[in-house]
């Protein structure tokens, strides 16, 4: 050991041993590469931790953000189930007016087609009644125009038909039967058997004459004498 005089201490005359300081002692007793090894994994370890320190308060961060969307995005979930749910109601509303329009425009059109179907009946009656009128008309006008009345003379009812034809025009001689002449002759005029049962109209003739004989009358379908 080496030993120094201490100038301040030199009246006294007392020696103080030199004592080196000794080197730390590092971990694992390596010395100071061993130290500085450790400080590096000691600055390893702060990054690391570091890092984690970072990546939990971005985590925290992301998860704070989160947090406070997800009431948006509920609300806006609820807001497109809503709006979900208004669009399918619309849709049925628009398909159930569709079909009850559908199902009106097919009522409409068989009223129409009904309504269409009555007038031409009624169009139908009318044209009968009519022709039937224009019929009557046409009879009483050629009985006016070509028959005198006569009581107590005849006239054979096949001549009259057949004048009654030939008088009419060609488009209605076909809606005139002998039938419907007879049953639209006028009572006075009325037809019945005679002689060799034949028919005749009674109490007229083609041209004016004067009554010789009583009227004819005609019972049971046959002509008598009336009462003079």
């Amino acid at each position: 050991m080496r030993c120094y005089i201490d100038p301040r201490k030199l009246a006294n005359h007392r020696v103080v041993p030199a004592v080196r300081p000794r080197p730390p002692v590092f971990a694992g007793g390596r010395g100071f590469l061993g130290y500085v090894n450790d400080i590096r994994f000691d600055c390893q370890r702060l990054e690391s931790a570091t890092m984690i320190d970072r990546t939990l308060t971005l985590l925290e961060s992301t998860a704070r953000r989160l947090e406070r969307g997800l009431p948006k995005l509920d609300a806006a979930i609820e807001r497109l189930a809503g709006e979900r749910l208004a669009a399918s109601q619309l849709s049925n509303q628009i398909l159930q007016r569709v079909a009850d329009e559908r199902a009106q425009a097919e009522q409409e059109q068989n009223q129409a087609a009904e309504l269409e179907a009555v007038l031409e009946r009624l169009s139908d009656e009318r044209r009968m009644t009519m022709a039937e009128a224009i019929g009557v008309d046409a009879l009483a006008k050629f009985i006016a125009e070509r028959l005198h009345e006569a009581p107590g003379h005849l006239v054979s009812f096949t001549d009259f038909y057949a004048r009654f034809k030939a008088w009419l025009p060609a488009n209605e001689r076909n809606n005139w039967s002998q039938i419907r002449v007879s049953r639209k002759l006028p009572r006075k005029f009325q037809t019945g058997k005679g002689t060799a049962n034949k028919v005749f109209l009674i109490n007229c003739a083609w041209q004016p004459c004067e009554a010789s004989i009583p009227a004819y009358i005609v019972a049971d379908g046959k002509i008598r004498f009336g009462s003079s």
